[in-house]
């Protein structure tokens, strides 16, 4: 996992440092600040994995089906084929359960990002592209079950953004793979139990469209 973090953090860096190989000026001039924007919109699946200090699962990991919106703003590129940037997004989920009660997700993942291919700029009308991203997710959390307390918790996540597109009419369909890579330490609270800590994780799987 480490080595595999350590990649994606050497992809970034070599774009920064390929992107400002550029000239400025000429950049400013082509690119338009609307223009630097890729919004996104589209579909979440979402699994949410509390587990004890000693990793085994807390709880069956809770899956919701969340809405995302999102935008990829290019800050550069170079010919419309690669980019780097800043992603951010905002998802929205529900989960229902044995108890018929409706329980909700809410997480806002921002990610500092590579692209290549289509995606990379609004113009850029390959047939295919990649992203690389990294960042952190902040989750907030309301969920119950029969077997577990009541949740009503934020954590916070160093996350890994992975996607692939394809071009379609209008812009690129995109599925996106994102997961946290480190667990956030809170204390649990079950009944008849002393409180201790736990660790909050999750990965999505998701399918959006660039418009």
């Amino acid at each position: 996992m480490k080595k595999i973090i350590g990649f994606f953090f050497a992809m970034l860096i070599l774009n920064v440092s390929f992107l400002h190989a550029q000239d400025d000026s000429q950049f400013e001039e082509k690119t338009p600040i609307g223009d630097r924007f890729v919004p996104h919109f589209g579909f979440m699946y979402q699994l949410i994995n509390v587990k004890t200090e000693d990793d085994n699962l807390y709880a069956p990991e809770p899956i919701f089906y969340s809405l995302e919106i999102g935008t990829y703003y290019m800050i550069g590129h170079k010919n419309d084929v690669v980019s780097f940037g800043v992603d951010g997004n905002i998802h929205a989920g529900i989960n229902f359960n044995i108890l018929n009660s409706v329980n909700f997700v809410v997480q806002t993942p921002m990610f500092l990002m590579g692209r290549w291919g289509v995606g990379s700029t609004a113009y850029n009308q390959q047939r295919a592209g990649l992203g690389i991203g990294v960042g952190g997710t902040y989750t907030f959390m309301n969920y119950s079950d029969a077997t577990v307390e009541k949740f009503k918790k934020g954590f916070l996540n160093p996350t890994v953004l992975v996607e692939g597109s394809i071009f379609a009419r209008g812009g690129p369909i995109m599925g996106r793979i994102m997961f946290s890579v480190l667990p956030h330490t809170r204390e649990l609270a079950p009944p008849f139990v002393q409180p201790y800590d736990g660790k909050f994780g999750f990965i999505s799987f998701g399918l959006v469209y660039g418009f």
